[in-house]
């Protein structure tokens, strides 16, 4: 019986006639450098696509601009008969185009493999495994689970497009931006209704947060990186062993900062989860001129982060606070956020921001970014008055009333960027559920319970329940974030509050200083051994 099934199975398998769709959308210029050994990331996962026995055809979805530059790549050793581009105009491209699109090329196919083209690293062994099962129980949709992205592409019949195409409509989400789980993100709309299956890893990757694509500095660094490292010791490419390498190797964990807490007033916000300030940094505001520089420093130097400008401190209170967020906003990769206790939230205030940000919506830049351009958090801590003065207990001008009333100003005009923030603690714990149920119920479920930090015992030890890993990880704080005070100093990482400064972000490069914040061997720092925030992740 069971090779009777086999026999069976091997034919039907062979005789599909399947097609490879590739993604190819606003390719950052990183897909076409030549990263890998004179090739660049276009042109291995071309060669993958076409390794593959089962695959009849290779398109694009492209725009304008990326297919002049897909077709001044050299692709004369073509074996397929036809090479087809699919182009539109970028601000075109959404996911009702995709799944119209998708449905329209795979007309007299049975079988859609969809990958990204900027995306070097797509292991031929796991696509055919992942094939194989896809035939073999006739699934609707086939995806891996564990791998990080850009290992594994995702396969579907042909029908699911049409189908998908239809959860839109019912949904309304024809116009959503056109991300890298579309596919995967619409299912999860009605995800009981489609036949799936699941290829997993032997070892799971997803803690490390790796995407190998060529889609930005960050990501085109990991990449080249992993891929330097692997071809010490190797020649042909296996992109699982890449994967084994990224995981142990420092230069591929920490890239670049993603994440800045950046403070615009020495003066901290006072609360009892906060640390007190130095005399000598309290009195200090950073001028908006060197937060300009600063800003067009990590635009530069990162080019996609998370800005927080509110750092420890309530940023409202700078003068020029509104000023401060619009030169955040108006570089198009970089998001900023604020968190606030309402303090000194007007309508007029609010009202200019939201203008600053409305005016970027029609922005060609913006279409393809993952991040909002702005979020706001707002510091509630308690559901009622006499628990809100216990936590903010020097906050004689800001009452619960007052932090809702500001909370509500800001939802009026950012809808679902604003987020009520409940710092999780043993004085408040008791009023942890009556805060979940009233703001998930009025907030559409946007809202934020916060890890208590005792800043490695600097302050007393408040946390209510231990949520660290069984197994330490690289710390997230020291891979991906950095901490500039208002003076611009910078310090090794945020539990140092002021002290082990590393650099001036005013004055010096920042890849310098963040060359200088290696890892710690928490065996031999007390600091590191005593932490609780390896293991947060900000955006």
């Amino acid at each position: 019986m069971f090779s009777l099934i086999l026999c069976i199975f091997k034919p039907i398998m062979y005789s599909m006639k399947n097609i490879v769709v590739f993604n190819a959308v606003n390719l950052s210029k990183y897909a076409f450098e030549k990263l890998f050994d004179s090739k660049c990331a276009v042109k291995m996962s071309f060669e993958w696509a076409k390794s593959l026995f089962f695959c009849s055809e290779i398109v694009y979805f492209c725009d304008e601009k990326t297919e002049t530059l897909l077709k001044n790549e050299s692709f004369n050793d073509i074996e397929f008969r036809d090479l087809k581009f699919i182009t539109d105009k970028f601000e075109n491209w959404n996911i009702e185009k995709l799944f119209l699109e998708l449905k329209s090329v795979s007309e007299g196919f049975d079988n859609i493999i969809y990958a990204f083209a900027d995306s070097p690293f797509y292991d031929k062994n796991l696509t055919e495994e992942l094939y194989k099962m896809h035939t073999k129980y006739y699934s609707e949709y086939c995806f891996a689970d564990g791998y990080p992205a850009g290992i594994v592409p995702e396969i579907f019949c042909r029908d699911l497009p049409n189908i998908l195409f239809s959860v839109c409509s019912d949904k309304n989400i024809y116009d959503k931006l056109l991300t890298r789980q579309a596919i995967f993100e619409t299912l999860k709309t009605d995800i009981n209704s489609f036949d799936i299956e699941t290829l997993i890893s032997d070892h799971d990757y997803r803690y490390l947060r790796f995407n190998f694509a060529c889609n930005s500095k960050h990501n085109a660094l990991l990449c080249k990186r992993a891929f330097d490292e692997y071809k010490k010791n190797a020649q042909e490419i296996n992109p699982i062993e890449i994967c084994k390498i990224a995981e142990k190797s420092e230069r591929c964990l920490r890239i670049l900062p993603a994440y800045y807490n950046i403070q615009i007033i020495g003066k901290n916000r006072k609360t009892i989860y906060l640390p007190e300030t130095s005399s000598q940094l309290s009195n200090i505001k950073m001028s908006l001129k060197d937060f300009k520089t600063l800003i067009e420093k990590i635009a530069d130097y990162s080019q996609e982060a998370v800005i927080n400008i509110s750092y420890m401190c309530e940023a409202t209170e700078h003068e020029e606070f509104v000023d401060f967020v619009k030169t955040v906003l108006a570089k198009p990769h970089l998001s900023v956020l604020i968190e606030t206790s309402g303090k000194n939230i007007t309508d007029k205030m609010v009202s200019e921001i939201a203008q600053a940000v409305n005016n970027l919506t029609n922005s060609t830049d913006l279409k393809n970014i993952s991040m909002e351009k702005i979020y706001w958090l707002v510091c509630l801590d308690a559901v009622s008055e006499q628990m809100y003065k216990k936590v903010n207990c020097d906050e004689t001008q800001m009452t619960l009333a007052k932090a809702t009333e500001a909370y509500e100003v800001l939802k009026k005009h950012f809808g679902n960027k604003v987020y009520p923030q409940f710092m999780r603690m043993n004085e408040n714990e008791e009023e942890l559920e009556s805060f979940y149920r009233y703001w998930k119920s009025q907030n559409d479920g946007n809202l934020i319970v916060q890890k208590y930090d005792n800043y490695c015992g600097l302050l007393p030890n408040r946390k209510v329940a231990d949520l660290s890993p069984i197994v330490r990880n690289p710390c997230w704080q020291l891979r991906r974030e950095m901490h500039i005070l208002a003076n611009g100093k910078v310090t090794k990482c945020k539990e140092c509050v002021e002290s082990e400064i590393i650099g001036d972000a005013f004055s010096e490069n920042l890849n310098d200083i963040f060359e200088k914040n290696i890892f710690f061997d928490v065996k031999e720092n007390e600091r590191c051994r005593n932490c609780d925030e390896y293991y947060t992740f900000n955006f």
